[in-house]
């Protein structure tokens, strides 16, 4: 969860702010709402859109926090298009939008980059070079033009922020390394460093105190999941299995109550959705069923505060899963749980679809006039 709380733009954000204040609803046009807060004293701003902005009524006066999930993913139509969807101030899900002119068949990546105030996906691209591509929001929530990140790869990439820096995670070359590399500012990448690890899988990325933790597949033939971790982005740990867990799918990962959870689909024919946790990256817990669940790809895991508005600071959190139905339909549905183990029935994403895995990202902002 990425908190969004500036002070030293608001003579510059305010001007846009006021500008589009009439500019309240969360149509069919628009890839998602945009929170614009405008405020004598500070503003803080929430973007993920294509085009114009739309704006959560409810979150623009007064002393508030308001947290919104935010979804990418390819569209389920075969056009293989780039589309973000998101909840609004009510928690609905808006209608889905489009990343202007970029398309991947597999997965995206996405996180927030607080620093510069910009949402950034990555992606392979879909002309067969293999080239990894990025693009993020200008202050306005309009898309950028994709950039090469200066890497390829067969699989999706994974993203994350780590202290002042974009950390992307991808899989490189015919001996499948695990690779990653930085940037600053997502235009300019620095050359990839091996991790030492291997995988034909998207791997998971993550931050987990002070340190970054990659979990991924083994390429052993038993489909183990391993885990690595580095205080520094260069070097990394000798893996450590998750003891007798197995998948042939990314598995999914993020930080929830001072735990590690891991989310993935179970190494057989059941597709069953199973999670499982870990206090130190090296010791993890039987997995556990999300009771009556089932995707054929892999799911997408973040957390949220709950209740998502408030008055004061967020208190209590929940971990919020999307993945892709197991039926016909490959409907994206999301399910939430306060304790890794108990989750809620399954809702619909706003009736949306998709063949592959889908990126959740949620962020946060606050408004103090």
């Amino acid at each position: 969860m990425k908190r969004i709380n500036q002070n030293e733009q608001n003579e510059e954000l305010g001007s846009r702010a006021l500008s589009k204040l009439q500019t309240v609803y969360c149509s069919g046009r628009f890839a998602l709402r945009a929170a614009l807060i405008a405020g004598l004293k500070s503003i803080a701003i929430t973007m993920l859109v294509a085009g114009l902005v739309a704006c959560c009524p409810s979150a623009l006066f007064g002393d508030i926090y308001q947290a919104w999930a935010n979804v990418v993913y390819i569209s389920g139509n075969g056009t293989n298009e780039l589309l973000v969807t998101g909840t609004n101030a009510t928690g609905a899900w808006c209608p889905a939008g489009a990343i202007p002119g970029q398309y991947s068949a597999l997965p995206p990546a996405v996180t927030y980059f607080g620093d510069r105030l910009e949402f950034v996906v990555a992606y392979v691209a879909n002309n067969g070079t293999k080239d990894l591509l990025v693009t993020t929001t200008d202050y306005n929530g309009n898309w950028n033009p994709s950039t090469p990140a200066g890497q390829t790869s067969s699989v999706s990439p994974a993203l994350t922020v780590f202290g002042n820096e974009l950390v992307m995670a991808y899989v490189t070359g015919a001996a499948h390394n695990l690779a990653v590399a930085t940037s600053t500012d997502a235009v300019h990448w620095t050359p990839h460093i091996l991790t030492g690890q291997f995988t034909e899988v998207t791997p998971a990325l993550t931050t987990f105190g002070n340190q970054l933790v990659l979990a991924y597949v083994s390429t052993n033939g038993k489909n183990e999941l391993l885990v690595t971790t580095s205080t520094n982005g260069v070097n990394w740990t000798t893996n450590t299995p998750v003891a007798g867990q197995y998948s042939e799918l990314a598995p999914a990962l993020t930080a929830f109550n001072n735990e590690l959870v891991m989310a993935y689909v179970a190494s057989n024919d059941s597709r069953e959705l199973l999670v499982t946790t870990s206090t130190n990256t090296v010791n993890w817990t039987t997995s556990t069923p999300v009771a009556g669940q089932y995707s054929p790809a892999a799911p997408a895991l973040a957390v949220i505060p709950n209740p998502t508005s408030s008055s004061g600071p967020f208190t209590t959190f929940d971990l919020m899963m999307v993945y892709v139905s197991n039926s016909g339909s490959h409907l994206l549905l999301v399910t939430t749980s306060a304790d890794g183990v108990h989750w809620t029935p399954t809702t619909e994403v706003g009736g949306q679809s998709s063949l592959v895995t889908p990126a959740l990202v949620i962020t946060e902002s606050f408004n103090t006039q």
